[in-house]
Parts: C-alpha cells; structure tokens; sequence
C-alpha cells in the first residue's frame, strides 16, 4: 500500500500568519498617514503571506511548486 507523502500544516501557517498580520496592523494603525493606508498595508500583507503558503502546499493537482520550478532540459 502506498503511502501519502508528508505535508506541511498551511492552514496552521496561515491561522498564525493571519493573527501576526492583525498585531501588525493594531500597531501601525496610529502611524499611517493617509485613509484606506491600513487597507493597502493589509493586501500587501496578505498577498505576501499566501505567496508563502503556497509554497508548501503539496496539492495533487499542481503538486509542490519546488518540484514544477526546476530546470528542465528538454
């Protein structure tokens, strides 16, 4: 029988990336200078974070982005 390949927790990555992301954004909210600036700092936060998920997640489908990205010779 063969078994799974071993994957990393992302929804644990992402559960502490979120709540790192809303410390950030209590902190930087007095220091922001212009409306909408927390929500900019936000989807810029956001978007890094699920980059960095991505990564990891070892989906069937797309399977892992190491493994696609390498060099090929064809």
């Amino acid at each position: 029988m063969r078994r799974p390949p071993p994957l990393h927790p992302t929804q644990l990555y992402e559960a502490g990336g979120e709540l790192a992301i809303f410390f950030v954004l209590l902190r930087a909210r007095r220091r922001l200078r212009f409306h909408g600036a927390t929500a900019l700092l936000y989807a810029i936060l956001y978007g890094t974070l699920r980059f960095g998920v991505e990564i990891f997640r070892g989906d069937a489908g797309r399977g892992f982005v190491p493994e696609v990205c390498r060099w090929r010779r064809w």
